[in-house]
């Protein structure tokens, strides 16, 4: 029987199908939608909280008003006649910004005193509410919280907590003022005290912890991104692109490539068990080519090694298949983990100067933001020493290995920078993190080189810098918030847990090598690179752009 192991010609191209970008907006906006609801629910449960607080604040300074008009009253100076209601309220104001004004009115309705924002209009709603206080005897007026949920979920939470139905949501009465009144007298109420709360304070309140929650949650947005991005690609698009290829390789009777690396899903398995029939079928047309060749030896009289060496040219391999080189696609685990990475280290960024202040000792004549300044200069020279001897231990740690154990460095340095004892154990700790930074980055850069060739380097190195760009903009947006919510020991912490993530992902997701590349001893390759080098510093805009890039 005639075996022709000839390669057959090769069919056009026919990638994978996996849907990327749909199975990627689609899995983001079912994200999106629950962080939008959270979102809102913060925000609600925000006013509900701050809106009694509020409304307590001003009953307290209501209350602290009639105390002192009752004990005029028991001196007996007339209610009409009390001496020093002006100053007296404008202190209250003063202690308590978030009223607007204090009035107190006779029964009739009429203003008495006053201080405070006023007008024509507000005197005509203090006579109505001063009817009301008399007829009813007791306090009028309530904060009504504007953002509700919606029925079914008010209902809900209503039956969890045993709080009271919350009121119908209404907008402030008097235009812009909420306004409480307490009945005030001795024996009988002589009058009414009014305290108007400023509407645009309390907006102003919720408008600010509104924006910390868009913060959030665009910063979550991003990140679930990222995210994503790495499990859409490493664990769905770019082992269906390499089962795909193989299948198409095998289908042409070619079987000299095998499956890089196999994951430990579905996927995973499946590409273990195609790699070992490679090899199967591989070891056996190694053993069909030896016996032809003692047979024909036996035949011809000639020495089998001289037949064995010269084997068909075929598309089975006739040594150990080798492995599919790492493409671009293998940079979407550096991505996240340097995204990761650098994200730890920005989230101190907007707080770090005022924590420095308060480490540093005070120098006459100095102003105290010096030290901020020199750790952050001692941090990036550091950085810039300790990156060749990160590329130094590269090769000889491995990809891996080198961004866990940076990974590992900068969480130590973060979470002895947040509880440093003085300003001394300061820079020791961002020294440190220095070397960690220095060393994560320099396993990106050569994973960098593993997974391009010189022509996708550059659309490698804008992957990787996206990552970057977007860890730039999360980390001192979120870093922030939190100094202020948690403070700043936990902030660094809460960086430290976001480094050993990185390291850990790294160790997870990051492929494995190419096969060394063989060390020039002044060949050809030498030759090239050096005349590269030698380019590159001749070019003048590099130059320019490399002394004045900080």
């Amino acid at each position: 029987m005639n075996h022709d192991l000839r390669p057959r010609p090769e069919p056009p191209a026919r990638p994978v199908q996996t849907r990327l970008v749909p199975l990627t907006s689609v899995t983001l906006l079912l994200l999106l939608l629950p962080l939008l609801g959270v979102s809102y629910y913060a925000l609600v449960a925000f006013e509900r909280k701050l809106l009694p607080e509020i409304e307590q604040k001003a009953v307290r300074v209501g209350l602290s008003v009639d105390g002192e008009i009752r004990r005029a009253l028991d001196f007996g100076i007339p209610f009409a006649k009390l001496e020093g209601m002006a100053p007296f309220f404008a202190a209250k104001l003063e202690a308590v910004p978030d009223l607007a004004y204090i009035a107190v009115t006779a029964r009739d309705g009429a203003v008495l005193y006053q201080h405070g924002r006023l007008d024509a209009q507000q005197r005509e709603y203090l006579a109505a509410e001063t009817a009301e206080v008399l007829a009813a005897g007791t306090p009028l007026g309530k904060l009504i919280p504007h953002y509700r949920l919606p029925a079914v979920l008010e209902t809900l939470l209503e039956t969890l907590s045993g709080a009271p139905p919350a009121p119908p949501a209404a907008r402030p009465d008097g235009g812009d003022f909420y306004r409480i009144a307490l009945p005030v007298g001795a024996r009988e109420t002589d009058g009414v005290i009014h305290l108007g709360i400023d509407a645009r304070t309390v907006a102003g309140q919720i408008e600010a912890m509104l924006l910390d929650i868009a913060i959030v949650l665009a910063v979550a947005v991003v990140a679930a991104f990222e995210l994503l991005l790495l499990v859409a690609v490493s664990g769905i698009s770019e082992p269906l692109r390499q089962l795909d290829a193989l299948l198409q390789r095998l289908g042409r009777g070619d079987f000299s490539r095998m499956l890089a690396e196999a994951a430990r899903d579905r996927l995973g398995r499946l590409g273990r068990s195609l790699n070992a029939q490679i090899e199967r079928v591989n070891a056996g047309y190694r053993a069909v080519l030896r016996s032809q060749a003692a047979t024909v030896a036996e035949r011809a009289k000639t020495p089998p090694a001289a037949l064995a060496g010269e084997p068909d040219a075929g598309a089975i391999s006739a040594s150990v298949p080798s492995a599919d080189s790492p493409r671009v696609a293998g940079l979407i685990p550096v991505r996240a983990a340097a995204f990761l990475m650098l994200f730890a280290e920005e989230l101190t960024r907007p707080f770090f100067p005022l924590y420095v202040r308060e480490l540093a000792p005070s120098i006459d004549g100095w102003s105290r933001d010096w030290p901020a300044a020199w750790s952050i200069s001692l941090f990036v020279a550091a950085l810039a020493l300790f990156a060749p001897l990160a590329s130094a231990c590269s090769a000889r740690l491995g990809r891996r290995r080198l961004f866990l154990c940076g990974a590992l460095l900068s969480g130590a340095g973060l979470i002895g920078a947040g509880f440093a004892g003085g300003y001394g154990e300061l820079l020791l700790w961002r020294v440190l993190s220095a070397l960690g930074s220095a060393l994560a980055f320099a396993a990106c850069q050569d994973c960098l080189f593993d997974c391009s060739d010189s022509k996708d380097r550059v659309r490698g190195a804008a992957l990787v810098a996206g990552g970057l760009a977007a860890a730039s903009f999360c980390g001192p947006a979120i870093g922030g918030i939190l100094a202020e919510r948690i403070g700043y020991g936990a902030t660094f912490a809460a960086g430290a847990a976001l480094a050993a993530t990185a390291g850990l992902l790294a160790v997870r997701f990051i492929p494995r090598p190419a096969p060394p590349r063989q060390p020039c001893g002044g060949g050809e390759a030498c030759s090239t690179r050096g005349k590269s080098t030698a380019k590159l510093l001749g070019n003048p805009r590099f130059l320019i752009l490399t002394a004045f890039a900080a």
